[in-house]
């Protein structure tokens, strides 16, 4: 493996990304080098590159720049560190970025996407919009079977938001009729197919 990678780098807040190269990061204990082949934009992501969240200026936030930016990733297994168990060279992967410190009370819960000191891919690491990413630990990873990493890439984050949403929060059941607001972006179109898995009545819009 070659010492060197290419990168889309946010620099400076507001700016466009930079191509840069930088070192291919080496995993060890835990941690996962995944060669990315498939990288969604979330929208967060381009808020964060314009440096605001709404109302939030990024920069008070304390994060560092330059980073790369990239959430929501899929691709294949490049190394394991030697505390790796169950994933090994090759394995074809998606990346859950909701990644908890494992100590707050959300985390203890289960509900790491929620932690109060969360280490967020592409704001406090580097992310996916690079030749290789380094994942923390390898219960961040979801095995592929049947998805291509381009077509599983959103799913850890555009595809779990609204599956909590309807199967966890509602608890859509079969014939009961769901109202999608927003239908036709990047979330709604994956609620519709979800509800539609889950029996839900779905009718179009009026004009």
């Amino acid at each position: 493996m070659a010492d060197y990678m290419r990168a889309m780098r946010l620099v400076e807040f507001g700016k466009p990304l930079q191509l840069q190269e930088v070192p291919i990061p080496r995993p060890r204990g835990p941690e996962v080098l995944v060669k990315v082949e498939g990288a969604g934009v979330c929208h967060s992501v381009v808020h964060f590159v314009d440096g605001r969240f709404g109302r939030i200026d990024v920069k008070a936030l304390g994060l560092r720049i330059p980073v790369t930016p990239g959430h929501e990733i899929a691709g294949s297994v490049a190394a394991v560190g030697e505390g790796v168990v169950g994933f090994k060279e090759g394995d074809r992967v998606a990346v859950d970025p909701w990644i908890g410190d494992g100590t707050c009370h959300y985390c203890r819960i289960g509900e790491e996407q929620l932690c109060e000191r969360p280490i967020k891919i592409d704001e406090n690491v580097d992310g996916g919009f690079a030749e290789y990413v380094l994942i923390p630990h390898y219960r961040y990873l979801y095995r592929l079977r049947n998805l291509n990493p381009v077509e599983a890439s959103p799913l850890p984050c555009a595809g779990l938001t609204p599956y909590r949403a309807l199967v966890r929060k509602a608890q859509v059941k079969p014939s009961e009729y769901v109202v999608v607001v927003g239908a036709g972006g990047g979330l709604g179109t994956m609620a519709v197919q979800i509800a539609k898995v889950m029996g839900a009545v779905m009718t179009p819009s009026p004009p």
